[in-house]
């Protein structure tokens, strides 16, 4: 964990906005109060790293609010994203459930609060709350179903069909209403969305450009505004 990232007060776990949509959603109240008092809350500006790929794991991450994105490094030093985390999500989870260094690294992608909760303390809360180990398997499946729809979507879809696919995970889960538009809330590169389907920039550029002259997306800088869904997922055959 970094130690230039500045503390800040928290309220209680009781009443934490994201708790709905982490794996700590069904703790009881008993063991909500337990977290509360062993979490340590820190606000992590943009770019600062949670932990390092082959790190030790010294705990789990809960995002409070921001944005953090998960990398891969290759042998070659080649990085690719491989998730990106949001309100709910908690990190580090392999590490500290298998007792290994860290498999990636976790970056800040905007300002954020982020709660750490030390890997003792969460083995021990999982071993004796049923609740949250049922919540913990809940995730775990659900995340490696999506590592295998991504594996077979690198391998069966056009480049175009993988951006698509992307562009309306990221109106599902970033998507702000605006004057009859999806606007996609989530600062991230071209560079970065070509990391996550597996081309280059320039591609991710020139589709996005076509797209946007034919009425699909609408381009403004590098905002991104989705007119329809429907018409969006129409365009490569995909389902919403």
């Amino acid at each position: 964990m970094t130690s230039d990232c500045s503390h800040r007060k928290q309220g209680s776990c009781l009443v934490c906005p994201s708790r709905d949509d982490s794996i700590f959603a069904e703790l009881s109240t008993k063991h909500l109060e337990e977290l509360d008092k062993s979490k340590v809350t820190n606000l992590y500006r943009k770019g600062q790293v949670l932990f390092q790929q082959d790190s030790p794991a010294l705990g789990v991450f809960c995002v409070l609010d921001g944005q953090v994105k998960v990398l891969k490094n290759s042998e070659d030093g080649k990085e690719t994203i491989t998730r990106l985390a949001t309100s709910g999500d908690v990190l580090g989870l392999r590490g500290v459930l298998t007792e290994s260094n860290h498999p990636a690294t976790a970056k800040v992608m905007q300002d954020s609060n982020i709660c750490f909760i030390d890997r003792r303390f969460f083995k021990d809360l999982i071993q004796k709350s049923p609740e949250a180990a049922n919540s913990l398997i809940m995730r775990l499946v659900k995340e490696m179903t999506k590592l295998e729809e991504h594996a077979e979507e690198m391998n069966t879809k056009t480049v175009k069909q993988r951006l698509i696919q992307l562009l309306l995970s990221f109106c599902q889960t970033y998507g702000m209403r605006k004057a009859g538009e999806v606007f996609i809330d989530l600062k991230i590169t071209r560079a970065e969305m070509a990391s996550m389907i597996g081309t280059t920039p320039e591609t991710v550029i020139r589709i996005l450009s076509e797209m946007d002259s034919s009425g699909i997306i609408r381009q403004d800088g590098k905002k991104i505004f989705v007119p329809s869904m429907d018409q969006l997922a129409e365009e490569s055959g995909v389902q919403i």
